[in-house]
């Protein structure tokens, strides 16, 4: 692999000269860094001033032209921006920096300001991504997420305030990546190259997902000659152990083609650490007094690759083809000591290594407004487990396990929109197919182990579609209105029987409307349904032994379950959001830990509510209080309830809960070449079925420094700064007792060094769908 880095850059280099000879370019900034798109660029002879040619800058501000002018003198003209006029004396200006332009009124000064959200026609919050990262730490596509007011993130989670799940999409596409699989991917795409940001609290069906989600939108790489950029950058990063990640990426690209490639390499160690207390009674006659410490290494290394290729043919047609790669080696290592009260000590060591490689090929072609898509993927997972167990009494038990998934699916799309009357309508199918093979083998103490071993086949297909239509209201308002029908089959065969999971068809109505009650007014309502459909391992009947006392189970009667969420928003000036929102959840599925009745065993295990919903209030609240600093709030308050059943445990609970986001944002010079953040949120308690959850916070702090050129970015970032991000739990009734206090490794000190070559700009890349896969 070090091997074909080298040989990318070297390509790389050789191209760059060659596209640079007989040309004057270079890039249009403001005084943040942020490229200025759309400026005039008049070119005059020096001696006098004599025209030679015009341009004007793209949309990330670069220019070029192609005439042999040196010198020359340029005159650069932007309506929000001073003339400025320079003499060009080489071929690479550099960075060119503005002046934003102000008009003197009776000694009042009115400067322009870009709106950084806007309610699009289709009903999405539009953020500016040019204006968000504006003097933020922001190093990847992936930050400027944390710093969208009306996303929060709870430690790798993002989800849009007052919606609940919230799917990520990429250029108006499912992305077929799990929530992991897209951090990571986000982590390795420059932020210049992220248009901007959209959230929906009702995606259009024709995105493929139902429900809120955001849509991380990049710019089309197009360019009037052949051009070869790329970017260089690494993370150095101590949480409790050092991890370290890196990588390149390399773009060609003319008027009508464009080539990406890329690739990344992470080497991560992570901590984790559990305090368990637990009364437990057996038999309703005995109570033990158990305390459990475990803590547990993660170490894994994975390699990332994609090539992503596009082509515009001459009758405005366009053609991609795109391959993804990712390949993971884990290391898991968990070290537990036990103890029962007047009775023994127990110490267990629980060792898992395994690998897993995933490969897609995704094909797309667009004829004016169909839309045809062809994918298939093939997942792979692999993983052994050995788990030593010790008392003072006993010879060491020892466990061994081994664990395979194997995951082939395919999905084709068709999709059409068309003008009718005053509005437009859009309508598509969907189809896929999926095949998953489940191997679980245990051996204890040298004996085949039948309890916990299992071989399953699991064979998926659903067909699906959807017509929506959407019109204007006037010069006012907007609505959106969509149905989609989809069936879904699912059914699973193993060593004893065959049987049908899940054999269901069901409707999806969904509604958007909008509506300016004033030019700095805005209504914004939404009604939307979903199905939530499980991971695959989470339906085999494994059982995996995590230590003397803690098991983990599948559940083979596991049900999808549906949202019902509405939301009702009134935006103010584009910036204050204040909102109304609930949802509605039957068969609501989450994982609960209970204490079985008739052995010393804590099971923790997927299961079904009856039901889960919660209605609340929400609010954001932007400030900027000078030039140098600015502040964002948002809130959330809500009363939720749920209803239930574990293991003949019934429970019907309510509680009132909420969130307060806050984060400071700080530029350190005139240069806005340096800038601090200071972030936090709270959450209230909260419950999660016979679970009590504790008030949680967190507090973070990044320093960021971009060079004047634009090339060199510098980023010096503290997550949980006090270390104070823990979720404990306990419960207390429905016949158990116990709680645990989970620390996870939340705090961590990073420096993320990004060199930009020749300004890499990405394209559109689309992702493999594994959301469901693993063991």
């Amino acid at each position: 692999m070090k091997t074909i880095s080298y040989l990318f850059m070297m390509f790389f280099t050789t191209f760059s000269f060659v596209a640079q000879a007989q040309q004057i370019k270079g890039k249009l900034v403001d005084k943040a860094g942020v490229g200025i798109a759309n400026a005039t660029l008049v070119f005059q002879q020096v001696q006098d001033s004599t025209f030679i040619c015009a341009t004007t800058s793209n949309q990330v501000g670069e220019f070029a032209v192609s005439q042999s002018i040196i010198p020359c003198r340029i005159i650069i003209q932007h309506l929000a921006f001073n003339t400025k006029i320079i003499t060009g004396e080489k071929n690479e200006l550099g960075n060119i920096t503005l002046d934003e332009r102000a008009e003197l009124l009776d000694e009042v000064v009115i400067k322009a300001s870009r709106p950084i959200m806007k309610v699009s026609d289709d009903g999405a919050l539009a953020y500016n991504t040019k204006e968000i990262r504006r003097n933020r730490p922001v190093r990847n596509a992936l930050d400027i997420l944390d710093e969208v007011p009306i996303i929060q993130k709870t430690e790798s989670n993002y989800e849009i305030i007052g919606a609940g799940k919230t799917s990520v999409i990429l250029n108006g596409r499912k992305s077929n990546m799990s929530a992991e699989q897209l951090r990571q991917y986000l982590m390795t795409v420059p932020p210049e190259q992220v248009k901007s940001v959209e959230v929906f609290y009702n995606t259009p069906p024709q995105y493929g997902v139902k429900g809120a989600s955001i849509n991380v939108v990049l710019e089309k790489q197009r360019s009037d000659k052949l051009q070869i950029k790329g970017d260089i950058y690494t993370t150095l990063s101590q949480k409790f152990y050092y991890s370290q990640n890196g990588g390149f990426n390399l773009s060609m690209s003319q008027d009508c083609w464009s080539w990406n490639l890329g690739y990344s390499i992470d080497k991560s160690v992570s901590h984790y650490e559990l305090q368990l207390n637990s009364l437990h009674t057996i038999k309703d006659e005995t109570t033990y007094d158990i305390a459990q410490s475990t803590h547990q290494k993660y170490d894994h290394l994975s390699h990332r690759i994609y090539s992503d290729f596009s082509f515009d043919l001459k009758n405005k047609d366009s053609f991609r083809l795109l391959y993804t790669g990712k390949f993971t080696d884990n290391q898991n290592k968990a070290l537990s000591d036990m103890s029962i009260t007047n009775i023994k000590q127990m110490k267990s060591e629980n060792n898992i290594d395994g690998n897993n490689g995933l490969h897609n090929i995704s094909a797309e072609y667009a004829h004016k407004s169909w839309n045809i898509g062809l994918d298939y993927m093939h997942y792979q997972q692999e993983s052994n487990q050995n788990l030593a167990n010790t008392d003072a009494e006993t010879d060491k038990d020892r466990l061994l396990s081994g664990s395979e998934q194997k995951v082939n699916k395919v999905n084709l799309y068709v999709h059409h929109g068309t003008q009718l009357n005053k509005g437009r309508l859009s309508y598509g199918i969907d189809a896929s197919l999926s095949n998953t093979d489940n191997t679980h083998d245990v051996i204890s103490n040298a004996e085949i182990y039948d309890d916990g071993s299992f071989r399953t086949s699991q064979k998926e297909k659903s067909f699906s579609a959807f017509i929506g239509y959407n019109q204007h209201i006037g010069k006012k308002g907007m609505f959106n209105i969509a149905l989609k029908g989809e069936y879904f089959n699912s059914k699973i065969e193993t060593e004893k029987q065959k049987s049908t999971l899940w054999n269901e068809f069901h409707l999806f109505p969904s509604l958007t409307f909008v509506y300016k009650v004033r030019p700095d007014r805005t209504w914004q309502i939404s009604f939307s349904s979903q199905k939530n459909y499980p991971a695959y391992w989470k339906t085999t009947p494994s059982k995996i032994y995590m230590n003397p006392y803690c098991i983990s189970e599948g559940n083979p009667s596991l049900k999808p379950y549906e949202t019902y969420q509405l939301n009702a928003n009134h935006i103010i000036k584009n910036k204050y959001i204040i909102g109304v929102f609930g949802d509605i959840n039957p068969n609501y599925s989450t994982q609960l830990m209970y204490q079985n009745p008739q052995r010393l065993w804590a099971v923790y295990k997927y299961v079904n509510f009856d039901y889960s919903g919660k209605v609340g209030i929400m609010g954001i609240v932007p400030v900027k209080w000078n030039d140098y600093i600015n502040t964002r709030l948002s809130m959330t308050f809500f009363a939720m309830k749920q209803k239930g059943e574990l293991e003949n445990i019934s429970f019907n609970r309510d509680k009132i809960s909420g969130r307060i986001n806050m984060a400071n944002n700080v530029t350190l010079n005139r240069s806005r070449t340096l800038s601090f953040q200071l972030s936090g949120w709270y959450q209230l308690p909260m419950i999660q079925g016979i679970y009590d959850v504790e008030n949680m916070y967190n507090t973070s702090a990044a320093l960021s420094w971009l060079s004047k050129q634009g090339n060199w970015n510098v980023t010096l970032k503290a997550e949980d700064l006090f270390n104070c991000y823990r979720m404990k739990t306990k419960v207390e009734g429905y016949s158990q007792h116990y709680s645990f206090n989970n620390q996870v490794d939340s705090q961590s000190f990073s420096l993320t060094v990004r060199y930009i070559l020749r300004k890499y700009k990405e394209g559109k890349k689309k992702e493999t769908d594994a959301s469901r896969l693993g063991i």
